[in-house]
């Protein structure tokens, strides 16, 4: 049907509609609506011919596309009824009736026939499901690539636990290296989770070091003063977020630690890789009583700090796309980092594309029922980053060795692979 006999057919109703508005008071309104959705009804029929409706009146009725409008002379007292019947065969609806006080002048309205024969019922081709992104293993165990981030308190208040982290290191490396991850790509970085400033903050002051037992404002006789104003020290070593090489302190290394090829982190296939991690991982106990591990991490994660992860960056190469991202925390005390942990686990994961297989976390800061006090169960803002995680464990830092915890985590990562752990 063409534009122009539409809009021609049109006038007629508009008129119709319009004298019935006019004369109605608004006690008839309920009246005035029901002509109204009747002769809207009609707009959208047709002759079967495919023509425009067809408007006829007779006396005290006005019919328009097959649906009478009557009259109702407000004298009249007459009843009024207008009715749109769909045609034989085709399902129906009733606009229905309305009935005054009398029976008599009552009008009823003509049949209309739609245009053409009853459509089919539409049809939507939606195509192929979309498959499920998270089903199957993870990408990381196709890659086999894992990279572990070992994130180590050096507060004062962690003095009381070096015996069981140096006790631990042999363990956790075997772990790694020599039982669950030796047919894997992995790296191991060490952050110092406190890495506003190198070494020991006094010692960096020529009044206290060096001095008859090294340091003598932290009684470290082996802290490397002669670092101080030495070219041994890197923009690096002083960069938060990048990978410690030169853990100095009481109860540090105290040393440089011997990792190839200048980087800032071990890979699968290091020679004496067991030695360099525990190098590595001896951190100590001389830095900052608030501490901001996320910060450092939040650094890490950040691509556009290309000082970091650039080209020629102090972790250049470290994080890889395909690989697993397993965090391990040890702390004893709260993190003092901007912000808050479901903040830094939203990093996590925007970083790791929104998937929760390809993030581990392992949290040892939680206390030890026998040892409150000495554990500070309450570890705040640390041990609520690691409840975010959907794959994570909690091991508590009383105790006098992690490897075995360790070990466990290690399993429950591999396990995601769909593959029997090494017992």
């Amino acid at each position: 049907m063409s534009a122009e006999p539409t809009i021609a057919a049109m006038l007629p109703a508009i008129a119709v509609l319009t004298e019935i508005w006019s004369t109605r008071a608004c006690s008839d309104m309920l009246l005035v609506m029901r002509r109204v959705f009747a002769a809207l009804a009609v707009l959208t029929a047709c002759e079967p011919g495919g023509g425009g409706p067809v408007l006829s009146a007779g006396e005290g009725a006005s019919s328009y596309g097959g649906v009478s409008v009557g009259s109702d002379d407000a004298g009249s007292g007459g009843a009024t009824s207008s009715t749109v019947e769909p045609s034989s065969g085709s399902a129906g609806s009733s606009v229905g009736s309305t009935s005054g006080a009398s029976t008599s002048g009552t009008t009823s309205g003509d049949t209309v026939d739609p245009s053409g024969p009853a459509s089919e019922p539409t049809s939507w081709d939606l195509g192929e499901p979309e498959p499920d992104p998270l089903a199957g293993p993870p990408p990381w165990c196709a890659a086999k690539k894992v990279d572990f981030l070992f994130q180590i308190h050096r507060g004062p208040w962690m003095g009381q636990h070096q015996s069981a982290l140096i006790q631990s290191f042999p363990g956790i490396i075997s772990g790694i290296e020599k039982v669950f991850f030796k047919d894997f790509d992995f790296h191991v970085m060490v952050m110092d989770a406190d890495t506003s400033y190198w070494g020991a903050l006094f010692c960096a002051q020529e009044k206290n070091c060096p001095g008859p037992l090294g340091c003598s404002v932290i009684n470290e006789p082996l802290y490397p003063c002669w670092a101080n104003d030495s070219d041994l020290l890197t923009s690096c070593d002083h960069t938060n977020g990048a990978g410690g090489v030169f853990p100095a302190g009481r109860g540090a290394s105290n040393k440089r630690c011997a990792v190839p090829e200048g980087r800032r982190y071990l890979k699968a296939g290091d020679p004496g890789l067991s030695e360099a991690f525990q190098c590595l991982a001896q951190v100590g106990y001389s830095g900052p009583a608030n501490p901001t591990p996320a910060l450092g991490l939040m650094a890490l994660l950040d691509p556009d700090n290309l000082a970091l992860n650039g080209p020629g960056g102090c972790n250049e190469g470290f994080l890889r796309e395909e690989a697993l991202l397993f965090i391990v925390q040890i702390a004893n005390g709260a993190d003092f980092s901007d912000y808050n942990p479901y903040y830094w686990y939203q990093k996590v994961m925007w970083m790791k594309g929104w998937d929760p297989r390809m993030v581990f976390s392992v949290g040892v800061h939680q206390g030890s029922p026998e040892e409150p006090l000495l554990c500070h169960p309450y570890t705040g803002q640390s041990q609520q980053f690691t409840d975010y995680f959907e794959n994570k464990l909690q091991i508590p830092l009383c105790q006098a060795s992690y490897a075995p915890d360790f070990w466990k985590a290690l399993k429950m990562a591999l396990a995601l692979c769909d593959v029997a752990a090494p017992q």
